[in-house]
């Protein structure tokens, strides 16, 4: 039988790999997500702290002998930061995630938005070989930007290229 994750944890790592606030000067606000307990210490190395907590949970008999049961729990997510325009921005983002992964919250989405040659943070590669090339081999080159502007706008747009091959 396969275990459930809890419902915090989750939340929890779905906020730490989520989460994506823009300050008014162009750089990312650095939150740092934990369950419950607020610590007014991060705040002066982090922009603001998540917290997430179970604040109310029910289990209620579905049947008369007990055996089928019905457990609700309701989550509470705060916001802490000093600033109110981030804070503001936080809770539309944690808003913006909840509703997006509430259905199925194990999927990864993925967002190549932003990234390009002059990036330096994740790159994309392609290569044409007759056979599987390793990662660190010597065939592959990293798309140009109009080919990364393909991945950009709309994950349904893949990137590809077509080779004709004999045999």
């Amino acid at each position: 039988m396969s275990e459930i994750e809890d419902s915090v944890t989750t939340v929890v790592r779905l906020l730490q790999k989520n989460l994506s606030v823009v300050k008014d000067d162009g750089s990312l606000a650095s939150f740092y997500v934990s369950s419950e307990w607020h610590d007014r210490e991060l705040l002066k190395s982090y922009d603001g702290q998540i917290t997430v907590g179970l604040s109310e949970s029910r289990d209620t008999k579905i049947e008369m002998s007990g055996r089928l049961r019905r457990r609700l729990g309701t989550l509470r997510v705060n916001v802490w930061t000093q600033d109110r325009l981030i804070r503001n921005k936080a809770v539309e983002e944690v808003n913006r995630i909840v509703r997006q992964n509430c259905n199925k919250p194990n999927e990864t989405v993925y967002d190549f938005h932003g990234i390009g040659e002059t990036s330096g943070t994740n790159k994309a590669y392609s290569a044409g070989s007759a056979t599987e090339l390793t990662p660190g081999a010597a065939g592959w080159t990293e798309l140009i930007n109009a080919d990364y502007e393909k991945i950009w706008h709309n994950d349904d747009t893949r990137y590809s290229k077509s080779h004709d091959v004999n045999g």
